[in-house]
């Protein structure tokens, strides 16, 4: 039982070390305030991957046809991942009635895939993109009116080919979901902070820029072998030949919004989805980033039976978790302040709780069961 605690006192030091680091990157990253006011030229391409979206994709299109950036610069393209519903003909709707500004709407079939899924839309998209830069979203984003402008605004000032920029939940009305929005935020401060310090190992497809050239040069999905990742593959692939040409624009103007999941089997499925693609990791850092996460939750979840088992051992465990309390805080304080939503560090505790039951059960399905995505079983 010894042996056992001390390899958890391993874990939770290997643990500290690790959101210490993370810390200091956040804190580290300066906020952007906008350079140049007027004068922006660089064309953009925004890819929208749109599957069974019928309630959400007109919100998404009005919040970006009124950016207040020069609409003569950018295109949106909207990719209709073989709908099943209305997404199609609301979208072909949207264009007529606002043929000022320039939206194309792409199809896929079914049997288009090869089970790449949302990573075969976006490579379409882009085939046909005409813009320099390319910047995804999903279609049940929402976006503030100088969203786009800001990240144009600081593509320009740096020498950047690929830029994360911030994501968050809103409409957090019920208890379940400012949980999920705290606990989101800590994967988005951490992608953050790792990009900061110059080894990024996360970002987020609903939020992610990159220049098209760039996209071809590292063979965008060519070798992909997962529906997920269309994210995070690109970004370590972009990693492997630019990794100091990735940066985290840190600006409250360039977040994008989107809601939490409604319920608990919807939320199990999602994160499900999200960790199917860690058995294709082959990046050194996000490996053992994700073996000191997961295997310290997994034995802490372990120590926490022991100690019930024999109670002896209960006050060390106790120990061991109020370091974990008191490591992740400060981190978390400050993405939430970020974001303006302080409020929801009230369910603190309860999420680091539920944390290391979640990551340790999650961590076994999203490797071993399929996970349904917008009508699909995927393995």
């Amino acid at each position: 039982m010894m042996v056992f605690f001390n390899i958890l006192w391993l874990l939770c030091i290997l643990y500290t070390i690790l959101i210490i680091s993370y810390t200091y990157g956040w804190f580290h990253l300066k906020y952007w305030h906008r350079q140049t006011k007027n004068n922006l030229s660089t064309n953009v391409s925004i890819i929208i991957s749109a599957r069974n979206e019928q309630n959400n994709i007109i919100n998404c299109l009005n919040d970006i046809i009124e950016q207040d950036y020069d609409k003569e610069l950018f295109e949106i393209i909207v990719i209709d991942d073989a709908s099943t519903d209305n997404t199609n003909a609301l979208v072909n709707n949207f264009i007529n009635t606002n043929s000022s500004y320039n939206i194309k709407l792409l199809s896929l079939k079914e049997q288009e895939h090869q089970d790449l899924f949302k990573k075969r839309a976006i490579n379409k998209a882009i085939d046909s993109a005409t813009g320099k830069l390319i910047i995804t979203t999903d279609a049940d984003c929402r976006m503030k009116q100088k969203w786009l402008s800001a990240i144009v605004d600081f593509y320009e000032a740096n020498d950047y080919k690929m830029i994360s920029a911030p994501v968050c939940f809103h409409n957090t009305e019920t208890i379940f979901k400012k949980m999920q929005a705290l606990e989101f935020l800590s994967l988005i401060v951490s992608g953050a902070a790792s990009i900061a310090l110059k080894n990024p190992i996360m970002c987020n497809g609903a939020n992610l820029a990159y220049e098209k050239e760039i996209f071809y040069k590292i063979n965008g999905f060519d070798n992909d072998k997962y529906a997920s990742g269309d994210d995070v593959f690109l970004l370590l692939k972009t990693k492997k030949k630019f990794k100091n040409s990735i940066g985290f624009i840190k600006n409250y103007d360039a977040t994008v919004f989107t809601n939490a999941k409604t319920n608990l089997k919807e939320f199990v499925n999602q994160r499900k989805r999200w960790v199917s693609k860690s058995k294709g990791y082959k990046d050194f850092s996000i490996i053992i980033v994700a073996f000191i996460v997961y295997t310290f939750n997994l034995l802490l979840l372990t120590g926490f039976i022991l100690g019930l088992i024999y109670p002896q051992f209960l006050l060390q465990w106790l120990y061991i978790f109020l370091i974990k309390l008191f490591v992740d805080m400060p981190v978390l304080v400050g993405i939430s302040s970020f974001m303006k939503q302080r409020g929801i560090l009230l369910y603190y505790i309860p999420v680091q709780i539920l944390n290391i039951f979640y990551v340790s059960v999650i961590g076994i399905l999203g490797n071993m069961v399929k996970y349904r995505w917008k009508g699909r079983e995927v393995k």
